[in-house]
């Protein structure tokens, strides 16, 4: 628990960096006059919008514990699931596991039960976010070669996860790469979860999820530019979350804010505004996310310690 203590607060450091860097890259004065021409109705519409998101994501999460029969009433597992949220900061949001040592350590659920649940949750985000973009760069008709490789790695990918001998074999040498630490009961763990990953009813909530981010930017986005097209700014915004996901770097910190201000800057919008399109949709996707998971922590916390 120091540990994880520890690696938040250093996350935070590390965010608190990133974010000045890109106040002096886009000079301070000229980032806070754009960040007051957001306007306060679209500031209140992606704010409703967010919260949308989050409860879309948690209706995910209790339905994949009904589907695996772990029994827990809604209001635990809304308070478990919301102290998840602190662990979206994590690379790849993989320290989101803490929920299932919370379901083990306080409702006597074990981790080869819950672990499933997790990498189902994870997994799903990332293969529809690639089909979302997919679909964008289809309609848009651009960065072509970009298409290609996602459509081969998205294909790939659904293949390895559908055949059990083919996922098997392929863990087994992923289980070999040290810094991947994937021990026996991990790798038990994700065969287990593969009749939940290929439940079609979690793809359709995980698209859900991700359209009401993708309204969310395009809301902060079109507040700045008035000629940009829905499948573009989704392709942007895409591409800057790949980005980040691969990168492996807590939260896709730095990767994230770097690539997607970059795109921005690069399809003509202003270096300030860029910038503030980029620390406003982390604001309502990311930390907004972790202060529920703060506060959630606090209360989830309280209510034990009284027990």
């Amino acid at each position: 628990m120091q540990n994880l203590k520890r690696n938040i607060i250093l996350t935070f450091i590390f965010a608190f960096t990133i974010y000045i860097f890109l106040a002096f890259y886009s000079d301070f004065d000229s980032l806070y006059y754009s960040l007051e021409q957001f306007q306060l109705p679209n500031f209140i519409l992606v704010f409703f919008f967010s919260l949308i998101g989050i409860f879309i994501k948690f209706y995910r999460w209790h339905y994949l514990l009904l589907v695996s029969k772990i029994k827990i009433d809604f209001k635990n597992s809304l308070l478990v699931f919301g102290t998840g949220l602190i662990m979206g900061i994590t690379p790849g949001k993989w320290g989101e596991v803490f929920k299932s040592y919370l379901l083990k350590k306080d409702f006597d659920i074990e981790l080869v039960k819950s672990l499933p649940i997790i990498f189902a949750e994870r997994m799903s985000e990332f293969l529809t976010l690639i089909f979302l973009s997919i679909l964008t760069l289809f309609f848009l008709n651009q960065y072509q070669t970009f298409l290609f490789v996602l459509i081969i790695f998205f294909v790939v990918t659904i293949l390895f996860l559908t055949n059990k001998s083919v996922l098997q074999l392929f863990l087994k040498y992923l289980s070999k790469v040290k810094f991947l630490k994937i021990d026996a009961s991990k790798t038990r763990s994700i065969l287990a979860s593969q009749k939940i990953i290929i439940n079609p009813i979690l793809y359709i909530i995980s698209i859900f999820a991700w359209l009401f981010e993708f309204f969310c930017f395009y809301i902060i986005l079109s507040n700045f530019i008035n000629d940009i097209s829905v499948f573009k700014s989704v392709t942007l915004y895409s591409f800057a979350i790949l980005f980040g996901s691969i990168s492996m770097l807590p939260g896709g910190l730095g990767a994230t804010e770097g690539s997607l201000t970059f795109l921005l800057f690069q399809n003509g919008i202003l270096k300030n505004d860029a910038v503030a399109v980029t620390v406003l949709i982390r604001f309502f996707t990311l930390w907004l996310s972790v202060f529920i998971g703060v506060l959630s922590s606090v209360i989830y916390f309280k209510r034990r310690i009284v027990k």
